[in-house]
């Protein structure tokens, strides 16, 4: 997420310019706000100061040299570089990044590949400071903006289906709701469009003490095993979803980030004072720490939202599979060339008897035909009860249907409920595997399901 340093709140709307009809007074949680970053604001600036660049233009290189002050997750530019080859970000892109921080990542995609990126932080102080320090930077501030606000939350108001990727590096563990937080990710993507995350994943289980320090130090409540999360992924819409493991990448530079900070205190003293090296110190110690213990790993996850003609085709085919054959579908020209015709002439030349001729894929729909087998719910104290309709594709004494028997003092019940096949495919199956994407022409949505 990110630190913070209390800056003008009308620089940042002069300088914030997003694209669309995009509102900056956005709803906040509390669950990330607070000290787990908010030096890092002061100490970019002091940085800047004692490099003689506390005002005036600046360099995109005299912000990425910062390191870590400037880009709040693991492997810096580095990792930045990757995330513009697998996406292909082109100069036409829009980029959404979930959780910008300060701004360093955002900065970096567009002054490398010329697109537009919106950044969505949840603390005010970060989004001001990363608007003032992009402006000043020439050519940044008309390609990227920045908004305060709780993306996981439905007050985040950004258009939905605007964005050609979205990109959040190590933000979404400190979001409690992940699954609110993966269909917000789907609905703002165009269909069609991509995303890489970088999060934290269990690797094995985590002790007690691992989890409270991911809880209480990291502020990390959502860390799971990465069949869990591309499981949530696949819930959410997503397709074609690839999961490269970090987890040794990054346990050697968690490590290294550890001993070097460590091992030369007087420069971190000298600049932003012993309070806030201890603070730091005892920070990446317990990172180390985890990562080192075995049960904490790192993935890079990317995947996509289908296209719109791909999630026609998805959920054309689960219609196709769901739909029984019809015992009335013709097979030779004339009236009496349906496969019901041909299986009472089989049964005729066999010496069985035929068919009843009622006994067709509309009369079972519309449940008029009798069950070839009689059980024992359709007969009760001493009555004979209803024929329960056939299956709906025509298969003889099957049940398309679920049974249940309650047996109380005096009294048996039972209660059948019909089509639970069809019902299953159709309120589940098809709506959740087939979404077709928001903005799509009415003719299209019309063949949805309701």
């Amino acid at each position: 997420m990110g630190e913070t340093r209390g800056t003008s709140r009308a620089s940042a709307e002069r300088t914030a310019r997003p694209r669309g009809n995009m509102k900056r007074a956005l709803s906040t949680s509390s669950f990330t706000r607070g000290t787990m970053y908010n030096w890092r604001v002061k100490a970019m600036m002091n940085a800047l100061e004692k490099a003689g660049k506390a005002t005036g233009p600046l360099q995109l290189a005299d912000l990425t040299a910062l390191g870590h002050l400037d880009q709040y997750h693991y492997l810096g530019t580095q990792a930045c570089d990757h995330v513009i080859e697998l996406l292909g970000i082109q100069a036409d892109a829009s980029v959404l990044d979930i959780g910008s921080g300060i701004g360093g990542p955002a900065r970096y995609l567009s002054a490398n590949t010329g697109c537009q990126v919106v950044g969505v932080e949840l603390q005010a102080e970060l989004t001001d400071a990363g608007a003032e320090l992009t402006a000043r930077v020439e050519g940044l501030a008309e390609r990227v903006a920045f908004v305060t606000g709780d993306f996981s939350s439905d007050a985040c108001a950004l258009p939905q289906s605007q964005f050609d990727h979205f990109v959040s590096l190590l933000v979404f563990l400190h979001i409690p709701d992940r699954a609110k937080l993966l269909s917000r990710c789907f609905d703002h993507l165009k269909p069609g469009g991509s995303f890489v995350i970088e999060d934290f994943v269990e690797r094995g289980e985590l002790t007690p003490a691992e989890r409270a320090t991911l809880t209480d130090t990291v502020k990390a409540p959502t860390v799971s095993s990465t069949q869990a999360y591309v499981a949530q992924l696949h819930e959410a819409g997503f397709v074609d979803i690839e999961v490269t493991d970090m987890s040794g990448v990054w346990q050697a530079w968690t490590k290294a980030r550890h001993e070097l900070f460590a091992s030369d205190p007087s420069a971190t003293v000298a600049l932003h004072g012993q309070a806030l090296f201890d603070e730091r110190r005892a920070f990446y110690r317990a990172i180390d720490e985890l990562f080192a213990g075995g049960n904490l790993g790192g993935a890079r996850i990317s995947g996509r939202r289908p296209g719109a003609r791909e999630a026609l085709l998805r959920r054309g085919r689960l219609l196709s599979s769901a739909a029984p054959t019809k015992p009335s579908v013709q097979v030779v020209e004339g009236s009496g060339g349906t496969m019901q015709h041909a299986a009472a002439a089989a049964a005729v030349a066999g010496g069985a008897a035929a068919p009843p001729a009622v006994a067709s894929y509309e009369a079972s729909a519309a449940g008029g035909v009798s069950a070839s087998q009689r059980s024992p719910a359709q007969v009760f104290d001493g009555a004979a009860q209803k024929s329960l309709p056939w299956r709906t594709d025509g298969a003889a004494g099957m049940h398309d249907s679920l049974q249940y028997h309650f047996f109380f003092p005096g009294v048996f019940v039972a209660l059948r409920v019909f089509h639970t096949v069809t019902l299953t495919l159709t309120r589940t199956s098809l709506r959740r595997a087939a979404r077709l994407p928001h903005g799509e022409p009415a003719e299209r949505r019309r063949v949805g399901l309701p």
